[in-house]
């Protein structure tokens, strides 16, 4: 007589854990549009600032800057833009023509850290306007 077959018992397979990591949420592209500078082929050009290689991106005239811009009324070493949290500051670096941020009226003059509207106007010496945007 063949034998009766048995029914199998199911064994619970226990799933292993899974550790979820946060990733940092994405802030946003920032880029800075030159509005007006001495060298017409800047002009509405667009450069893209990618805060996850430079923490702080330098502005100025000298190549050793992140951002070199070729207007002699910009210092060598004229200005910082960086990252706190969600927010966007500038700060002058003791320039000698000033940095200013448009406040809908009027340029204002940066002294020490500014925080930065969304789409700042932002005037670097006398000539240089620029536009930084977040997409």
């Amino acid at each position: 007589m063949p034998a009766q077959p048995t029914q199998a018992e199911a064994t619970p397979v226990q799933q292993p854990q899974t550790t979820q990591v946060q990733q940092p949420q994405p802030v946003g592209k920032y880029y800075i549009q030159f509005i007006a500078t001495p060298v017409s082929s800047l002009n509405k050009t667009k450069v893209p600032l990618d805060f996850e290689v430079f923490e702080t991106i330098s502005l100025g005239r000298s190549p050793e800057n992140v951002l070199m811009i070729p207007d002699n009324e910009i210092s060598r070493r004229h200005a910082l833009l960086y990252r706190e949290g969600d927010n966007l500051y500038i700060e002058d670096l003791n320039s000698t023509n000033g940095t200013y941020v448009y406040d809908g009226k009027v340029f204002q003059a940066v002294k020490g850290k500014m925080l930065l509207p969304k789409n700042a106007v932002v005037k670097l010496g006398n000539s240089t306007i620029i536009k930084i945007v977040r997409e």
